[in-house]
């Protein structure tokens, strides 16, 4: 069974996941996994566990993160190093990381990307220079502002453009991969879950 990463209930997910709400994530890849056969199956719930790990941590429950991540791993460990377009060696580094950061009691993980043949590879912007986008909303941006504690924080004044849409000026590439963008009419850098294509409603 392939795994369509670009639409429907996968894409929006997946969506969610990169722009820090993890629940709504869940909600979408569940119908998914449960339709899905063998070895998809299990795949999907081990990426699911992974998105459930950190709604826990957002409600600090610290231990049910780890419990979560760890299962997720033993479970990402049966699959190749890329499985349904999606780049599984690295996603399982990534998690390891995040449990040796738990277990030091250090500050709380990066948020491991999902990344993939079909998923958005590293070195390709998901918005082309030339390209309007908008901010996502505010909610969601405060969203990731709470998990995402590392390099190009957002400042408390790009709260204020939540909604706003701009074109992409600059796309930049961060180590690990991280995109980053500078847009016209809309002030600071911003990091690729902050940003959704605005081509939909265009012309509305």
């Amino acid at each position: 069974m392939a795994l369509d990463w670009n639409s429907g209930p996968l894409a929006e997910g997946l969506h969610c996941y990169r722009t820090g709400q993890f629940f709504e994530a869940h909600e979408h890849w569940e119908s998914i996994w449960l339709a899905s056969p063998e070895p998809e199956r299990t795949f999907l719930q081990a990426i699911i566990q992974v998105s459930a790990a950190f709604h826990h941590l957002n409600r600090g429950n610290r231990i049910g993160a780890v419990s979560l991540l760890s299962r997720a791993l033993r479970k990402l460990h049966a699959y190749p190093d890329e499985f349904a377009g999606v780049a599984v060696a690295r996603l399982r580094e990534d998690i390891s990381d995040c449990l040796i950061r738990f277990e030091r009691k250090q500050a709380a993980p990066q948020i491991p990307p999902i990344r993939g043949r079909s998923v958005g590879d590293l070195c390709s912007p998901t918005f082309a220079v030339g390209s309007k986008v908008r901010v996502i909303t505010r909610p969601a941006l405060e969203a990731f502002a709470r998990t995402w504690p590392y390099h190009h924080k957002l400042l408390p004044e790009q709260m204020e453009w939540a909604g706003a849409i701009g074109t992409v000026k600059e796309v930049s590439f961060y180590h690990g991969g991280d995109q980053l963008y500078v847009l016209e009419g809309v002030p600071g850098i911003w990091n690729e879950p902050c940003l959704e294509s605005a081509r939909e409603n265009e012309g509305s």
